[in-house]
């Protein structure tokens, strides 16, 4: 086993797609061409401990991390 916990982040299309066009160089035919290759939401989900949803405020993903990191912390 390679590693303990997996995490994954996930929001919706549409704030991943705001996000990251206002990258430098991408594109929303580059966008379009990654987010096709990319795993699915569904899978990265099955196949994750904990799952940090980053569609909120910062702040609430910090809480959210904050507690995965608790929680890890309690199980090792």
């Amino acid at each position: 086993k390679i590693c303990q916990f997996v995490c994954v982040t996930i929001s919706s299309l549409d704030i991943r797609r705001k996000r990251a066009l206002m990258r430098p160089q991408m594109n929303k035919s580059l966008f379009l061409k990654i987010t096709k290759n990319q795993t699915s939401d569904k899978i990265r989900r099955l196949k994750s401990d904990f799952i940090i949803n980053t569609n909120q405020t910062k702040t609430k993903t910090y809480i959210q991390v904050n507690n995965m990191i608790y929680d890890m912390l309690t199980k090792i």
